[in-house]
């Protein structure tokens, strides 16, 4: 039970830690210039839908230089599973 508490309590200091991370490293130089690096990278993403009467999916898997990742599962009315994936060009 201490080993427990001792495990809990470090991993909070630690998340306490790198949450305050950013605030230490601010820079007070206000002649720094301004650089803002937007990342579109819902464009790049690919969804696909497998069906599938086991219900059984595979987390992920690649198919046509796309990498595939399971992201949810659905039952259907005639008793087929369909599994909802998203993936990435790699």
């Amino acid at each position: 039970m201490k080993l427990v508490k001792v495990l809990t309590g470090s991993a909070l200091s630690l998340a306490l830690l790198f949450s305050a991370a950013p605030a230490f490293a601010t820079s007070t130089n206000t002649n720094a210039e301004d650089v803002r690096v937007t990342s579109d990278v819902k464009a790049q993403l690919y969804t696909r839908d497998v069906p599938s009467s086991t219900g059984i999916f595979a987390n992920s898997f690649e198919d046509g230089g796309i990498k595939w990742y399971l992201k949810s599962i659905t039952r259907n009315s005639d008793g087929t599973w369909t599994g909802h994936y998203e993936g990435q060009r790699i």
